[in-house]
């Protein structure tokens, strides 16, 4: 549904490497969001991030991706997909998002622990409807 008196949620997407910033909001009414991501359960071994979400081809960390938010039509849905984009990568996952119907997403895509090789990718639905509120400096924004 819609925020009782407003109409819309704003729904705050938490930058994934700082808990103090907003990466970017978005404005959803009768939708779920979900989002995955390794930042809080991970840590570093030889300069290489580890975390908790595992790829099931592999049976390793999933790689690189540091956090998938999906906008679904349920709950369950979103959850399901914001993991699955995040194992697919970010290629693959944009492509997957852009061809499910009712389904929108924001990919952080990276390698680095900190976020200096940071990219926000957007589903074509939301391409024009997002603005990324803090960037790295080093960090490229494509839409």
């Amino acid at each position: 549904g819609g925020q009782p008196g407003q109409g819309t949620w704003n729904v705050g997407i938490r930058h994934p490497f700082d808990d103090g910033r907003l990466l970017t909001t978005i404005a959803v009414t009768n939708r779920a969001v979900a989002t995955s991501g390794n930042a809080n359960r991970s840590f570093m071994r030889d300069g290489v991030m580890y975390g908790h979400i595992l790829d099931p081809r592999t049976l390793l960390p999933a790689r690189g991706v540091v956090s998938s938010t999906v906008i679904a039509p349920t709950a369950i849905m979103a959850d399901a997909l914001s993991t699955g984009v995040f194992v697919l990568g970010p290629d693959e996952g944009l492509r997957l998002l852009n061809r499910l119907p009712e389904v929108e997403g924001i990919i952080c895509a990276g390698e680095s622990f900190g976020g200096t090789d940071l990219r926000v990718l957007v589903s074509d639905g939301l391409k024009g409807k997002v603005d990324v509120l803090e960037r790295p400096a080093d960090a490229n924004f494509r839409e």
